[in-house]
């Protein structure tokens, strides 16, 4: 199903989340613009019938003293409140930059003036993550309600946090969790919430320049048990290839992903592996059964059958399910493939595949630079709840590019 009405040409980096509170309440963000200007503003779309009609928002308003904004997330807490994160920016200077939260409290029809988490200084790839237990008040010692936010400080030097334990009025003093010292440089930042205070952040470190051209990253997790208020060492999970060099200037961006389990200690995270030159790549998922302390090897699930699998997501439904989403891209088209696997040690099967037919990755989407022949943007959404799984993608099927989802349930036969 399409979701983007609202005359732009061009929507890169959805992000889509679940009302705990109402599940059939479903609200996604983007990145909105056209390919002259590429992407400038932050755009929003809420379903109320577990996504067979939206309603486009437009976008949201800028903060005082911004030009632009760009990277999106969102998240819902448990109450039912909802949150949009992006970095917004004057377009002055590189530190001149603010990451920004919006609240809604009627499910995504309205939003409130922006709250800083952070304003006046270098910021990229913002992540808001949501604990959506309720507990006895929004500011309970064991997370409930709190809000979470990670993103790239220090021009890729270090990974900086905050949190907000008011339901988004104020944010703590942002403070670096993580140091150059630590990993030699921060990129692609994600942050996942789960039960008792779990906080955890994954993101791209070290560069491995022996992989050059490609971008191969060492991919690490920082976790806290305490809310956000300490974090312990990070722990390496693998190496990532976050920008794969394919022929004729192709060259997919892919980051890794996190997702924790709302009931339980399960935290699982996906990373894309590929051998430069290779004709297919993998996606690796490695799992935690102890609140992200230790972690199994990162092990692909994907086929060995010639296709390039990138920008992988991960949702965790209440009843433990995994759902992993990709990007599979073969022959020049691009299609949205799902995998699920029931709780507990991943046990994948073979994907199935959303989209009706493959879209062109090449037509109506941003050309050049550093992100080669074609650029979808760095990461799609999607979310899963009572047994339904949404993935929201965006597609060139109409000559542009727009945004699509899917109400799949977690029986294929269905």
């Amino acid at each position: 199903m399409r979701v983007s009405r609202d005359g732009y040409t061009l929507h890169a980096e959805p992000n889509l989340s679940v009302n705990p509170a109402n599940p059939r309440n479903l609200l996604g963000s983007c990145m909105v613009g056209d390919l002259t200007n590429g992407p400038q503003f932050i755009a929003t779309y809420a379903s109320f019938d577990s996504g067979k009609s939206w309603r486009s928002n437009g976008t949201l308003p800028l903060p005082a003293g911004t030009a632009f904004a760009d990277d999106t997330t969102i998240a819902f807490t448990g109450a039912g409140s909802g949150f949009v994160c992006a970095m917004a920016t004057s377009g002055l200077s590189r530190n001149d930059r603010g990451v920004y939260v919006w609240r809604t409290d009627d499910g995504g029809r309205t939003f409130a003036a922006p709250v800083a988490a952070m304003a006046g200084q270098f910021a990229d790839h913002p992540w808001l993550a949501a604990d959506r237990t309720r507990g006895p008040g929004p500011d309970d010692a064991r997370g409930s309600g709190h809000l979470y936010a990670v993103w790239v400080d220090a021009d890729h030097g270090a990974l900086a946090f905050t949190r907000s334990t008011d339901g988004g009025l104020s944010f703590d003093s942002p403070r670096q969790i993580q140091y150059p010292s630590d990993t030699g440089g921060i990129s692609s930042p994600m942050l996942a919430a789960g039960p008792d205070g779990l906080v955890c952040a994954i993101y791209e470190g070290a560069l491995d320049a022996s992989a050059l051209p490609e971008l191969s990253y060492q991919i690490e997790v920082v976790s806290s048990s305490d809310a956000g208020t300490s974090f312990g060492a990070p722990v390496v999970l693998g190496q990532e290839a976050a920008a794969l060099a394919l022929a004729g200037g192709v060259a997919p961006v892919s980051g890794p992903a996190i997702a924790a389990a709302p009931h339980g200690e399960a935290v699982y995270a996906a990373l894309t592996t590929h051998r430069p030159g290779a004709d297919h790549s993998d996606i690796a998922v490695a799992v935690s059964f102890d609140r992200a302390r230790t972690w199994s090897a990162a092990v692909p699930v994907t086929p060995a059958d010639q296709v390039i699998y990138f920008q992988p997501q991960l949702a965790v439904d209440e009843s433990g399910q995994v759902t992993l989403s990709a990007f599979a891209l073969t022959g020049g088209g691009v299609d949205v493939v799902l995998f699920t696997s029931p709780p507990g040690r991943p046990r994948f099967g073979p994907p199935r595949r959303v989209t009706s037919q493959p879209f062109d990755p090449a037509m109506g989407t941003a050309a050049g630079g550093k992100h080669g022949a074609w650029w979808i943007g760095d990461y799609q959404g999607l979310a899963a709840a009572r047994g339904i799984v949404h993935p929201f993608w965006n597609d060139t099927g109409t000559g542009q590019l727009q945004l699509y989802t899917a109400a799949v349930s977690d029986d294929w036969d269905q």
